[in-house]
Protein backbone atom coordinates (compact mmCIF):
# COMPACT_ATOMS: atom_id res chain seq x y z
CA UNK A 1 0.00 0.00 0.00
CA UNK A 2 2.54 2.39 0.50
CA UNK A 3 4.75 1.53 -1.93
CA UNK A 4 1.50 2.84 -4.50
CA UNK A 5 1.09 5.63 -2.12
CA UNK A 6 4.61 6.64 -2.56
CA UNK A 7 4.39 6.74 -6.58
CA UNK A 8 0.80 8.21 -6.10
CA UNK A 9 2.84 10.96 -4.28
CA UNK A 10 5.57 10.89 -6.97
CA UNK A 11 3.17 12.19 -9.67
CA UNK A 12 0.80 14.56 -8.06
CA UNK A 13 3.71 16.31 -7.16
CA UNK A 14 4.93 16.41 -10.34
CA UNK A 15 1.94 16.52 -12.47
CA UNK A 16 1.11 19.07 -10.64
CA UNK A 17 3.57 21.28 -12.30
CA UNK A 18 3.46 19.71 -15.78
CA UNK A 19 1.21 21.96 -18.16
CA UNK A 20 3.42 23.82 -20.29
CA UNK A 21 1.89 26.91 -20.88
CA UNK A 22 2.58 30.72 -22.21
CA UNK A 23 2.28 33.28 -19.56
CA UNK A 24 3.29 37.29 -19.93
CA UNK A 25 6.61 37.75 -18.90
CA UNK A 26 7.74 40.08 -16.47
CA UNK A 27 10.60 42.57 -17.55
CA UNK A 28 12.87 40.74 -15.77
CA UNK A 29 12.83 37.23 -17.05
CA UNK A 30 13.61 39.37 -20.40
CA UNK A 31 16.81 39.67 -19.45
CA UNK A 32 19.91 37.62 -19.67
CA UNK A 33 19.25 34.76 -16.86
CA UNK A 34 22.77 35.09 -15.46
CA UNK A 35 21.99 38.53 -14.59
CA UNK A 36 18.50 38.58 -13.11
CA UNK A 37 18.56 35.20 -11.04
CA UNK A 38 21.08 34.72 -8.30
CA UNK A 39 20.86 30.73 -8.56
CA UNK A 40 19.22 27.97 -10.56
CA UNK A 41 16.75 27.62 -7.56
CA UNK A 42 15.43 31.11 -7.96
CA UNK A 43 14.96 30.90 -11.33
CA UNK A 44 13.04 27.84 -11.55
CA UNK A 45 11.04 28.95 -8.98
CA UNK A 46 10.07 31.75 -10.90
CA UNK A 47 9.23 29.78 -14.21
CA UNK A 48 7.34 27.69 -12.44
CA UNK A 49 5.04 29.55 -10.56
CA UNK A 50 4.20 31.80 -13.33
CA UNK A 51 3.80 28.90 -15.15
CA UNK A 52 0.83 27.54 -12.43
CA UNK A 53 -0.83 30.70 -12.42
CA UNK A 54 -1.19 30.71 -16.37
CA UNK A 55 -2.78 27.30 -15.78
CA UNK A 56 -5.08 28.20 -12.68
CA UNK A 57 -6.46 30.87 -15.31
CA UNK A 58 -7.25 28.71 -17.78
CA UNK A 59 -8.99 26.71 -15.03
CA UNK A 60 -10.80 29.36 -14.02
CA UNK A 61 -12.01 30.50 -17.30
CA UNK A 62 -13.27 27.02 -17.78
CA UNK A 63 -14.87 26.96 -14.54
CA UNK A 64 -16.92 30.19 -15.25
CA UNK A 65 -17.89 28.74 -18.64
CA UNK A 66 -19.55 25.37 -16.68
CA UNK A 67 -21.00 27.92 -14.25
CA UNK A 68 -22.85 29.59 -16.84
CA UNK A 69 -23.76 26.49 -18.12
CA UNK A 70 -25.53 24.98 -14.98
CA UNK A 71 -26.06 28.96 -13.33
CA UNK A 72 -25.33 27.87 -9.92
CA UNK A 73 -23.60 30.64 -9.16
CA UNK A 74 -25.76 33.26 -11.07
CA UNK A 75 -28.53 35.80 -10.28
CA UNK A 76 -29.66 34.95 -13.79
CA UNK A 77 -31.76 32.21 -15.92
CA UNK A 78 -29.62 30.20 -18.90
CA UNK A 79 -31.29 30.10 -22.11
CA UNK A 80 -29.82 27.84 -24.67
CA UNK A 81 -30.14 25.46 -28.02
CA UNK A 82 -29.33 21.64 -29.06
CA UNK A 83 -29.84 21.26 -32.70
CA UNK A 84 -28.90 17.81 -34.31
CA UNK A 85 -28.31 18.31 -38.01
CA UNK A 86 -27.99 15.69 -40.29
CA UNK A 87 -26.34 15.17 -43.87
CA UNK A 88 -27.04 13.81 -47.32
CA UNK A 89 -25.48 10.31 -46.57
CA UNK A 90 -27.74 10.12 -43.58
CA UNK A 91 -30.71 11.30 -44.93
CA UNK A 92 -30.27 8.45 -47.51
CA UNK A 93 -29.91 6.02 -45.15
CA UNK A 94 -33.20 6.94 -43.57
CA UNK A 95 -34.89 6.58 -46.76
CA UNK A 96 -33.89 3.42 -47.16
CA UNK A 97 -34.82 2.41 -43.80
CA UNK A 98 -38.28 3.60 -43.58
CA UNK A 99 -38.76 3.64 -47.57
CA UNK A 100 -39.54 7.31 -48.30
CA UNK A 101 -37.74 10.37 -49.26
CA UNK A 102 -36.06 12.08 -46.20
CA UNK A 103 -34.13 14.99 -48.17
CA UNK A 104 -36.26 17.38 -46.44
CA UNK A 105 -34.77 16.73 -43.11
CA UNK A 106 -32.21 19.43 -42.46
CA UNK A 107 -31.77 19.57 -38.51
CA UNK A 108 -33.94 18.90 -35.51
CA UNK A 109 -33.79 20.76 -32.22
CA UNK A 110 -34.56 22.15 -28.68
CA UNK A 111 -34.24 25.55 -27.23
CA UNK A 112 -34.93 26.68 -23.88
CA UNK A 113 -35.04 28.98 -20.99
CA UNK A 114 -34.18 27.35 -17.71
CA UNK A 115 -34.53 29.07 -14.22
CA UNK A 116 -33.40 28.00 -10.81
CA UNK A 117 -32.86 31.47 -9.26
CA UNK A 118 -35.89 30.94 -7.50
CA UNK A 119 -35.90 29.73 -3.99
CA UNK A 120 -38.85 27.14 -4.43
CA UNK A 121 -40.04 27.19 -7.84
CA UNK A 122 -38.21 26.07 -10.80
CA UNK A 123 -39.40 27.37 -14.04
CA UNK A 124 -38.63 25.68 -17.71
CA UNK A 125 -39.63 27.04 -21.42
CA UNK A 126 -38.60 25.21 -24.39
CA UNK A 127 -39.71 25.18 -27.86
CA UNK A 128 -39.52 21.81 -30.36
CA UNK A 129 -37.85 22.78 -34.17
CA UNK A 130 -37.61 21.14 -37.24
CA UNK A 131 -35.34 22.48 -39.97
CA UNK A 132 -35.67 25.89 -37.51
CA UNK A 133 -39.35 25.66 -37.79
CA UNK A 134 -41.01 25.98 -34.19
CA UNK A 135 -43.30 23.39 -34.04
CA UNK A 136 -44.56 22.92 -30.42
CA UNK A 137 -43.79 25.52 -26.94
CA UNK A 138 -43.98 24.10 -23.36
CA UNK A 139 -44.27 26.20 -20.33
CA UNK A 140 -43.07 24.02 -17.14
CA UNK A 141 -42.92 24.40 -13.32
CA UNK A 142 -41.95 22.42 -10.77
CA UNK A 143 -42.78 23.52 -7.24
CA UNK A 144 -40.07 21.99 -4.73
CA UNK A 145 -42.73 22.07 -1.56
CA UNK A 146 -45.87 20.51 -2.90
CA UNK A 147 -43.55 18.18 -5.42
CA UNK A 148 -45.95 19.17 -8.27
CA UNK A 149 -44.90 19.49 -11.88
CA UNK A 150 -47.15 21.75 -14.19
CA UNK A 151 -46.99 21.52 -17.86
CA UNK A 152 -48.91 23.73 -20.29
CA UNK A 153 -48.74 23.50 -23.76
CA UNK A 154 -50.51 26.46 -25.25
CA UNK A 155 -50.91 25.24 -28.99
CA UNK A 156 -52.72 22.35 -27.61
CA UNK A 157 -54.76 23.85 -24.52
CA UNK A 158 -55.01 26.64 -22.72
CA UNK A 159 -55.08 24.43 -19.30
CA UNK A 160 -52.01 23.47 -17.39
CA UNK A 161 -51.58 19.59 -16.91
CA UNK A 162 -50.67 18.94 -12.75
CA UNK A 163 -48.56 16.06 -12.15
CA UNK A 164 -47.96 14.89 -8.05
CA UNK A 165 -44.31 13.59 -8.71
CA UNK A 166 -44.00 12.24 -5.22
CA UNK A 167 -47.10 10.27 -5.69
CA UNK A 168 -45.56 8.83 -9.01
CA UNK A 169 -42.31 7.82 -7.30
CA UNK A 170 -44.38 5.99 -4.80
CA UNK A 171 -45.98 4.38 -7.26
CA UNK A 172 -43.18 3.71 -9.43
CA UNK A 173 -41.05 1.86 -6.48
CA UNK A 174 -44.47 -0.38 -5.99
CA UNK A 175 -44.56 -1.63 -9.53
CA UNK A 176 -40.43 -1.74 -9.66
CA UNK A 177 -38.58 -1.81 -6.25
CA UNK A 178 -35.54 0.40 -5.69
CA UNK A 179 -33.26 0.31 -8.11
CA UNK A 180 -30.73 3.26 -9.92
CA UNK A 181 -33.91 4.66 -11.92
CA UNK A 182 -35.61 5.05 -8.73
CA UNK A 183 -32.51 6.27 -7.24
CA UNK A 184 -31.82 9.05 -9.38
CA UNK A 185 -35.63 9.67 -9.48
CA UNK A 186 -35.46 10.18 -5.82
CA UNK A 187 -32.96 12.30 -5.76
CA UNK A 188 -34.25 14.87 -8.38
CA UNK A 189 -37.65 15.11 -5.95
CA UNK A 190 -36.02 15.35 -2.88
CA UNK A 191 -32.45 16.92 -3.37
CA UNK A 192 -32.38 19.66 -1.76
CA UNK A 193 -31.14 22.73 -4.50
CA UNK A 194 -31.43 25.37 -1.83
CA UNK A 195 -28.48 23.39 -0.33
CA UNK A 196 -26.39 22.65 -3.37
CA UNK A 197 -26.96 26.42 -4.16
CA UNK A 198 -25.54 27.08 -0.48
CA UNK A 199 -22.74 24.32 -1.33
CA UNK A 200 -21.84 26.13 -4.74
CA UNK A 201 -21.75 29.58 -2.83
CA UNK A 202 -19.42 28.05 -0.33
CA UNK A 203 -16.99 27.12 -2.76
CA UNK A 204 -13.93 29.32 -2.56
CA UNK A 205 -13.69 32.40 -5.21
CA UNK A 206 -11.05 32.17 -7.99
CA UNK A 207 -8.88 34.67 -6.24
CA UNK A 208 -8.69 32.25 -3.34
CA UNK A 209 -7.62 29.65 -5.19
CA UNK A 210 -5.29 31.20 -6.47
CA UNK A 211 -3.46 31.98 -3.40
CA UNK A 212 -3.67 28.49 -2.37
CA UNK A 213 -1.91 27.53 -5.54
CA UNK A 214 0.46 30.43 -5.18
CA UNK A 215 1.46 29.09 -1.52
CA UNK A 216 1.61 25.41 -2.15
CA UNK A 217 3.34 25.62 -5.09
CA UNK A 218 5.92 27.74 -2.94
CA UNK A 219 6.16 25.39 -0.61
CA UNK A 220 6.79 22.66 -2.79
CA UNK A 221 9.54 24.66 -4.50
CA UNK A 222 11.56 25.41 -1.25
CA UNK A 223 11.99 22.10 -0.60
CA UNK A 224 13.68 21.66 -3.78
CA UNK A 225 17.25 21.61 -3.69
CA UNK A 226 20.18 21.71 -6.17
CA UNK A 227 18.58 22.73 -9.44
CA UNK A 228 20.82 22.43 -12.12
CA UNK A 229 21.17 24.66 -15.48
CA UNK A 230 22.03 24.29 -18.42
CA UNK A 231 21.00 24.52 -22.08
CA UNK A 232 20.08 22.43 -24.47
CA UNK A 233 19.28 22.21 -28.44
CA UNK A 234 15.80 19.83 -29.03
CA UNK A 235 14.44 19.28 -32.43
CA UNK A 236 10.62 18.48 -32.58
CA UNK A 237 8.73 17.87 -36.09
CA UNK A 238 12.16 19.20 -37.50
CA UNK A 239 11.61 22.82 -35.68
CA UNK A 240 15.54 22.86 -33.45
CA UNK A 241 15.15 25.35 -30.98
CA UNK A 242 17.87 25.85 -27.85
CA UNK A 243 16.20 25.94 -24.56
CA UNK A 244 17.47 26.80 -20.85
CA UNK A 245 17.05 23.71 -19.12
CA UNK A 246 16.06 23.62 -15.41
CA UNK A 247 16.90 20.20 -13.41
CA UNK A 248 15.37 19.17 -10.43
CA UNK A 249 15.33 15.60 -8.77
CA UNK A 250 13.66 14.62 -6.05
CA UNK A 251 14.07 11.20 -4.09
CA UNK A 252 12.16 9.78 -0.80
CA UNK A 253 13.52 11.63 1.44
CA UNK A 254 12.58 15.27 -0.24
CA UNK A 255 9.37 13.75 -1.39
CA UNK A 256 8.66 12.72 2.51
CA UNK A 257 10.02 16.47 3.57
CA UNK A 258 7.36 18.08 0.62
CA UNK A 259 4.62 15.80 1.89
CA UNK A 260 5.57 16.92 5.99
CA UNK A 261 5.67 21.02 4.92
CA UNK A 262 2.74 20.88 2.80
CA UNK A 263 0.69 18.52 5.70
CA UNK A 264 1.73 21.21 8.05
CA UNK A 265 1.11 24.15 6.27
CA UNK A 266 -2.42 23.08 5.27
CA UNK A 267 -3.29 22.23 9.33
CA UNK A 268 -2.60 25.94 10.11
CA UNK A 269 -4.37 27.34 6.44
CA UNK A 270 -6.78 29.98 7.37
CA UNK A 271 -7.82 29.64 4.20
CA UNK A 272 -8.82 26.24 4.00
CA UNK A 273 -10.55 25.76 7.39
CA UNK A 274 -12.61 28.50 6.50
CA UNK A 275 -13.52 26.71 2.72
CA UNK A 276 -14.17 23.19 5.23
CA UNK A 277 -16.33 25.13 7.97
CA UNK A 278 -18.30 26.54 5.13
CA UNK A 279 -18.82 23.47 2.79
CA UNK A 280 -19.64 21.59 6.00
CA UNK A 281 -22.29 24.37 7.18
CA UNK A 282 -23.84 24.37 3.99
CA UNK A 283 -24.07 20.48 3.58
CA UNK A 284 -25.80 20.31 7.35
CA UNK A 285 -22.87 19.87 9.45
CA UNK A 286 -20.92 21.27 12.40
CA UNK A 287 -18.37 23.27 10.63
CA UNK A 288 -15.47 23.41 13.53
CA UNK A 289 -16.11 19.90 14.15
CA UNK A 290 -15.34 18.62 10.76
CA UNK A 291 -12.20 21.00 10.58
CA UNK A 292 -11.26 19.40 13.34
CA UNK A 293 -11.35 15.62 12.61
CA UNK A 294 -9.78 16.56 9.22
CA UNK A 295 -7.05 18.85 10.80
CA UNK A 296 -6.18 15.93 13.07
CA UNK A 297 -6.53 13.06 10.17
CA UNK A 298 -4.16 15.41 8.98
CA UNK A 299 -1.62 15.51 11.45
CA UNK A 300 -1.83 11.96 12.58
CA UNK A 301 -1.48 10.93 8.78
CA UNK A 302 1.21 8.09 8.29
CA UNK A 303 3.71 10.00 6.10
CA UNK A 304 6.47 7.71 6.09
CA UNK A 305 7.38 6.28 2.20
CA UNK A 306 9.17 2.84 2.95
CA UNK A 307 10.24 2.35 -0.93
CA UNK A 308 12.87 4.70 -2.80
CA UNK A 309 11.40 7.11 -4.84
CA UNK A 310 13.81 8.93 -7.73
CA UNK A 311 12.00 11.48 -9.73
CA UNK A 312 13.98 13.34 -12.36
CA UNK A 313 12.73 16.39 -13.82
CA UNK A 314 13.89 18.45 -16.65
CA UNK A 315 12.09 21.96 -18.30
CA UNK A 316 12.73 23.38 -20.94
CA UNK A 317 12.43 27.26 -21.10
CA UNK A 318 12.82 29.67 -23.62
CA UNK A 319 14.49 33.38 -23.62
CA UNK A 320 11.00 35.39 -22.43
CA UNK A 321 10.83 32.44 -19.71
CA UNK A 322 8.31 30.28 -20.63
CA UNK A 323 7.99 26.50 -20.36
CA UNK A 324 8.56 25.24 -23.51
CA UNK A 325 8.79 21.35 -22.60
CA UNK A 326 9.31 18.84 -19.81
CA UNK A 327 11.00 15.45 -19.64
CA UNK A 328 10.21 13.26 -16.71
CA UNK A 329 11.86 9.99 -15.28
CA UNK A 330 9.86 8.10 -12.47
CA UNK A 331 11.31 5.36 -10.70
CA UNK A 332 9.90 3.38 -8.02
CA UNK A 333 11.54 0.88 -6.09
CA UNK A 334 13.00 -2.12 -8.29
CA UNK A 335 10.29 -1.18 -11.31
CA UNK A 336 11.06 -0.41 -14.69
CA UNK A 337 11.33 3.46 -14.93
CA UNK A 338 7.97 5.50 -16.61
CA UNK A 339 9.21 8.45 -18.59
CA UNK A 340 6.86 11.31 -19.38
CA UNK A 341 7.98 13.90 -22.12
CA UNK A 342 6.76 16.81 -23.92
CA UNK A 343 8.55 19.29 -26.23
CA UNK A 344 6.97 22.15 -27.92
CA UNK A 345 9.41 23.80 -30.93
CA UNK A 346 8.54 27.36 -32.24
CA UNK A 347 10.99 29.50 -34.53
CA UNK A 348 10.14 31.43 -37.69
CA UNK A 349 6.49 31.10 -37.25
CA UNK A 350 6.21 27.37 -37.20
CA UNK A 351 6.07 24.50 -34.29
CA UNK A 352 6.60 21.10 -33.53
CA UNK A 353 5.36 18.63 -30.73
CA UNK A 354 6.93 15.59 -29.36
CA UNK A 355 4.91 13.87 -26.61
CA UNK A 356 5.99 10.80 -25.22
CA UNK A 357 4.57 8.33 -22.42
CA UNK A 358 6.77 5.18 -21.85
CA UNK A 359 7.20 2.58 -19.86
CA UNK A 360 8.15 -1.46 -19.77
CA UNK A 361 5.50 -2.61 -21.41
CA UNK A 362 3.72 0.31 -23.67
CA UNK A 363 4.50 3.50 -25.29
CA UNK A 364 2.48 6.12 -26.65
CA UNK A 365 3.52 9.14 -29.08
CA UNK A 366 1.80 11.94 -30.53
CA UNK A 367 4.27 14.26 -33.04
CA UNK A 368 3.57 16.84 -34.79
CA UNK A 369 3.56 20.58 -36.05
CA UNK A 370 2.36 23.49 -37.78
CA UNK A 371 2.44 27.03 -38.24
CA UNK A 372 1.38 29.88 -35.83
CA UNK A 373 0.87 33.37 -36.10
CA UNK A 374 -0.54 36.53 -34.63
CA UNK A 375 -1.69 33.82 -31.97
CA UNK A 376 -3.98 31.44 -35.03
CA UNK A 377 -2.32 28.15 -35.15
CA UNK A 378 -2.73 25.11 -37.62
CA UNK A 379 -0.98 22.13 -37.42
CA UNK A 380 -1.43 18.04 -37.52
CA UNK A 381 0.05 15.75 -35.09
CA UNK A 382 -0.10 11.83 -35.52
CA UNK A 383 -0.95 9.54 -32.46
CA UNK A 384 0.53 5.88 -32.43
CA UNK A 385 0.54 3.29 -29.90
CA UNK A 386 3.13 0.47 -29.19
CA UNK A 387 2.50 -2.44 -26.55
CA UNK A 388 4.85 -5.42 -26.34
CA UNK A 389 6.40 -4.42 -29.51
CA UNK A 390 3.52 -4.52 -31.36
CA UNK A 391 3.26 -0.62 -32.61
CA UNK A 392 -0.16 0.71 -33.94
CA UNK A 393 -1.27 3.77 -35.41
CA UNK A 394 -4.12 5.22 -34.07
CA UNK A 395 -4.75 8.15 -36.12
CA UNK A 396 -4.23 11.61 -37.00
CA UNK A 397 -5.39 14.76 -34.75
CA UNK A 398 -5.37 18.62 -36.45
CA UNK A 399 -6.01 21.62 -35.12
CA UNK A 400 -7.21 25.27 -36.37
CA UNK A 401 -7.83 27.86 -34.40
CA UNK A 402 -6.81 30.82 -32.64
CA UNK A 403 -5.65 31.25 -28.98
CA UNK A 404 -7.15 33.70 -26.96
CA UNK A 405 -7.35 34.48 -23.15
CA UNK A 406 -6.35 30.83 -22.44
CA UNK A 407 -8.95 29.71 -24.57
CA UNK A 408 -9.16 27.78 -27.80
CA UNK A 409 -11.14 28.91 -30.24
CA UNK A 410 -11.35 26.98 -33.10
CA UNK A 411 -11.37 23.24 -34.41
CA UNK A 412 -9.90 19.92 -33.64
CA UNK A 413 -10.36 17.13 -35.10
CA UNK A 414 -9.16 12.94 -34.96
CA UNK A 415 -9.12 11.09 -38.09
CA UNK A 416 -8.67 7.28 -37.13
CA UNK A 417 -6.34 5.16 -38.87
CA UNK A 418 -7.28 2.64 -41.47
CA UNK A 419 -5.19 -0.01 -38.70
CA UNK A 420 -7.57 1.41 -36.08
CA UNK A 421 -10.69 0.89 -38.54
CA UNK A 422 -9.56 -2.57 -39.73
CA UNK A 423 -9.66 -3.71 -35.72
CA UNK A 424 -13.15 -2.15 -35.42
CA UNK A 425 -14.96 -3.12 -38.19
CA UNK A 426 -13.11 -6.40 -38.45
CA UNK A 427 -16.54 -8.47 -37.05
CA UNK A 428 -18.54 -6.00 -38.40
CA UNK A 429 -20.82 -7.14 -40.86
CA UNK A 430 -22.14 -3.61 -42.93
CA UNK A 431 -23.07 -2.88 -46.65
CA UNK A 432 -20.28 -2.00 -48.48
CA UNK A 433 -21.72 1.68 -48.94
CA UNK A 434 -21.83 1.68 -45.23
CA UNK A 435 -18.43 0.38 -44.55
CA UNK A 436 -17.33 3.20 -47.00
CA UNK A 437 -19.06 6.08 -44.92
CA UNK A 438 -16.99 4.80 -41.29
CA UNK A 439 -13.57 4.26 -43.24
CA UNK A 440 -13.81 7.97 -44.24
CA UNK A 441 -15.25 9.15 -41.12
CA UNK A 442 -13.23 11.72 -39.13
CA UNK A 443 -14.47 13.53 -35.27
CA UNK A 444 -14.58 17.21 -35.34
CA UNK A 445 -14.88 19.37 -31.91
CA UNK A 446 -15.55 23.58 -32.73
CA UNK A 447 -15.59 25.46 -30.04
CA UNK A 448 -17.14 28.90 -30.50
CA UNK A 449 -17.23 29.98 -27.18
CA UNK A 450 -17.00 33.62 -25.95
CA UNK A 451 -16.27 34.76 -22.37
CA UNK A 452 -20.09 34.79 -21.94
CA UNK A 453 -21.52 32.46 -24.38
CA UNK A 454 -20.71 28.61 -25.07
CA UNK A 455 -21.14 27.33 -28.29
CA UNK A 456 -19.48 24.25 -29.06
CA UNK A 457 -20.09 21.27 -31.57
CA UNK A 458 -19.21 17.90 -31.96
CA UNK A 459 -19.35 16.11 -35.44
CA UNK A 460 -19.16 13.06 -37.09
CA UNK A 461 -17.79 13.88 -41.22
CA UNK A 462 -17.05 11.37 -43.72
CA UNK A 463 -14.32 13.03 -46.42
CA UNK A 464 -15.76 16.44 -46.87
CA UNK A 465 -19.63 15.40 -45.93
CA UNK A 466 -20.81 16.05 -42.41
CA UNK A 467 -22.94 12.64 -41.28
CA UNK A 468 -24.35 14.08 -38.17
CA UNK A 469 -23.49 17.36 -35.80
CA UNK A 470 -24.91 17.89 -32.16
CA UNK A 471 -24.70 21.57 -31.62
CA UNK A 472 -24.78 23.44 -28.08
CA UNK A 473 -25.45 27.09 -26.60
CA UNK A 474 -25.72 28.47 -23.15
CA UNK A 475 -26.02 31.89 -22.07
CA UNK A 476 -27.27 34.33 -18.95
CA UNK A 477 -30.84 35.37 -19.32
CA UNK A 478 -33.24 37.70 -17.36
CA UNK A 479 -35.23 35.77 -14.66
CA UNK A 480 -38.53 34.34 -15.58
CA UNK A 481 -41.61 35.88 -13.97
CA UNK A 482 -42.98 32.47 -11.99
CA UNK A 483 -46.02 31.69 -10.16
CA UNK A 484 -48.18 28.26 -9.16
CA UNK A 485 -51.64 28.06 -11.84
CA UNK A 486 -54.40 28.31 -10.09
CA UNK A 487 -56.16 25.66 -11.87
CA UNK A 488 -54.80 22.53 -13.16
CA UNK A 489 -56.02 19.00 -14.89
CA UNK A 490 -54.85 15.80 -14.53
CA UNK A 491 -52.78 14.21 -17.35
CA UNK A 492 -56.23 12.42 -18.15
CA UNK A 493 -58.32 15.55 -18.06
CA UNK A 494 -56.01 17.74 -19.57
CA UNK A 495 -56.20 15.32 -23.13
CA UNK A 496 -59.49 15.66 -23.11
CA UNK A 497 -59.13 19.71 -23.89
CA UNK A 498 -56.76 19.46 -26.70
CA UNK A 499 -58.26 21.32 -28.98
CA UNK A 500 -58.12 19.63 -32.32
CA UNK A 501 -56.92 22.62 -34.69
CA UNK A 502 -54.19 22.49 -32.83
CA UNK A 503 -53.15 19.81 -34.31
CA UNK A 504 -54.13 20.82 -37.89
CA UNK A 505 -51.93 23.40 -36.83
CA UNK A 506 -48.92 21.62 -35.71
CA UNK A 507 -49.57 19.15 -39.17
CA UNK A 508 -49.41 23.32 -40.50
CA UNK A 509 -46.11 24.01 -39.23
CA UNK A 510 -44.29 20.53 -40.44
CA UNK A 511 -44.87 21.26 -43.57
CA UNK A 512 -43.34 24.69 -43.10
CA UNK A 513 -40.69 23.34 -41.99
CA UNK A 514 -40.55 21.29 -45.27
CA UNK A 515 -42.25 17.76 -45.04
CA UNK A 516 -43.94 17.01 -48.14
CA UNK A 517 -47.73 16.21 -47.59
CA UNK A 518 -46.33 12.33 -49.15
CA UNK A 519 -44.73 11.79 -45.78
CA UNK A 520 -47.72 12.42 -44.25
CA UNK A 521 -49.82 9.77 -45.96
CA UNK A 522 -47.44 7.25 -46.18
CA UNK A 523 -46.70 7.54 -42.20
CA UNK A 524 -50.50 8.51 -41.67
CA UNK A 525 -50.96 5.85 -38.55
CA UNK A 526 -47.83 7.98 -36.43
CA UNK A 527 -50.40 10.82 -36.64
Amino acid sequence: MKRVFALLLALAVVFSLTACGKAKAPEKAKKAFADTFSSPEEFYRAVEKRNVNSVSDALDNTAGLADKMFSLNSDNAVQGSLTVSVGKDITDLLAEYVGQDMSWLKNAGLTFTLDRTHKDMTGAKATVQLNGTDLVNMDGLYVKDSHMAYIQMPEFSKQYAGVDVEQLLDDYYWENGYDQTYALLYSLVYGDDGQLQAIMGAMPDSETVSKLIDRYTEIVLKDLKDVKQGSEKVTANGVTCTYTTLTAEMDKDSLMTILKDVTEAAAKDEDIKTIICNLAEASGEDGDQVYESFKEELLNADLTIDEDVNIVMVVYVNDQGDVKGRDIQIKVADEDPVTVRFIYAEKDGKFGTDFLMESSEATMTVTGGGTRKDGHIKGTADADFTVNGDAHKLGTFEIDGDTKDNRFVGEISFTPSQELLDEVLADADLPSFLEDMVRNAKISFTNRSTKDHLDMTIAIKSGSSELISLRFECQETSPMSLSVPSDYLSPEKWAETIDQNGLVTLLGSLQDAGVPMSFFSEMGDLF
